[in-house]
């Protein structure tokens, strides 16, 4: 188990979890070869904490949050979240109940959204799929998210292409909480926006957090990305924690030279390294 624990009863538990994948080349795929994508990752997350997993593509990091929200079946190894397993886990009703205990947001909040349906459309079939609320209930909701997400009434009617980048963000995440989960996977979920977009969304996740006292999987390949929102972090490498530590401390003294190389790629112009803590 990783050294990030908590005095708090951890609510997502992940012990020697392994994926691997088997790559078939050449003509008809006559040759193949094992590619482990994670190899023993152990780790908690306390309620209402934040964890990043931090490194490059084809580190791991988002196979593993896939395995966590049901997307990918491990190899071996144990996820449990909220005390439900999720390994094995099948039928309509155990998947539904998952999807009530942990949601992912996405990268890119336009391939994630639904083109052809309008913001309310969206949260309403959400909520009338993954709860037992009525029509006014149902209404009621839909104007909290995204009033807790900071979207205008007048998104309610716009399909994605008619809002921006941060305002698709918005709802994609307005999305993830309609189900009241108590566990976000946030996969990248601010790359693909501009700098001053990026601040915003991170600032909202932030607040949040302390609202709803959610608990956060930070998928990400920028430690300052994870500075703003995981309170610690797991350097993932080739399938393999390769360090572990408070943000803090892999930033300014990071022990490994991957890690470094990490710091060394993030744009120095106008970075923002500070962050106010938690209570």
């Amino acid at each position: 188990m990783s050294s990030i624990e908590s005095r708090s009863a951890p609510i997502v538990v992940v012990k020697d979890l392994n994926k691997r994948f088997e790559e078939r080349r050449g003509m008809f795929g006559r040759t193949s070869t094992v590619v482990e994508a994670v190899s023993g990752l152990s780790f908690s997350i306390a309620a209402g904490g934040s964890v990043a997993l931090v490194g490059e593509s084809g580190s791991g990091k988002t196979t593993t949050a896939r395995i966590l929200v049901g997307l990918e079946p491990p190899t071996s190894g144990s996820v449990s979240v909220d005390g439900l397993q999720v390994t094995g886990i099948q039928g309509v009703r155990m998947r539904r109940k998952l999807a009530g205990r942990i949601q992912m947001v996405f990268q890119d909040p336009y391939v994630s959204l639904d083109p052809r349906q309008s913001v309310r459309r969206m949260l309403d079939e959400v909520l009338r799929v993954g709860t037992d609320l009525g029509p006014e209930d149902r209404k009621t909701r839909i104007g909290d998210l995204i009033e807790s997400v900071g979207l205008p009434a007048r998104s309610l009617t716009a399909l994605p292409r008619e809002l921006s980048g941060g305002q698709r963000q918005r709802a994609a995440i307005a999305r993830a909480l309609a189900v009241r989960p108590r566990v976000l996977v946030l996969d990248e979920a601010v790359s693909a926006l501009d700098t001053s977009v990026q601040a915003q969304i991170l600032n909202l996740l932030d607040e949040l957090r302390d609202e709803f006292s959610l608990a956060y999987l930070v998928i990400t390949h920028d430690l300052a990305v994870a500075r703003q929102i995981a309170d610690e972090a797991l350097v993932m490498r080739r399938g393999e924690v390769i360090e572990t530590g408070p943000v803090d401390d892999l930033l300014h003294s990071p022990k490994e030279p991957y890690t470094q190389a990490l710091i060394d790629s993030i744009p120095h112009v106008g970075m923002d390294l500070s962050r106010s803590d938690h209570p």
